[in-house]
């Protein structure tokens, strides 16, 4: 090859670096939580966090409306992202219907207060 990279190239990223980085330091709920509010190319499972979430978006790839990276990192790096996580990996001992009206406060919260 003369250098230039395939149509086929990835990047490869260990869940350990976005945990251990200072810059980064998010969890593995957190990195999941600014994949849903950033967007991407994962259109079902996006549809499904809208539909779980009511948290409205412009398209299912593109996120949430008016959450940019800087926001989304922000509140990754909180407790939310490792909070829903959690509540996804329980929901036979926690019902989502009933977690999620709470935790979307939490995220308003959080957005109006910057906490």
């Amino acid at each position: 090859m003369d250098g230039k990279q395939s149509k086929a190239h990835v990047m490869i990223y260990r869940a350990s670096t976005f945990m251990q980085s200072s810059d980064i330091g998010l969890s593995q709920g957190g990195l999941i939580l600014f994949a849903l509010l950033t967007g991407g190319d994962y259109d079902k499972v996006s549809s499904v966090f809208y539909s779980l979430t009511k948290i409205r978006s412009h398209a299912p790839s593109q996120g949430v409306d008016k959450i940019g990276q800087v926001t989304a990192h922000a509140l990754a790096r909180s407790y939310l992202g490792d909070e829903l996580h959690s509540a996804l990996q329980n929901r036979q001992n926690v019902s989502l219907h009933n977690f999620l009206p709470g935790w979307r406060q939490r995220i308003n919260f959080e957005l109006q207060t910057n906490s």
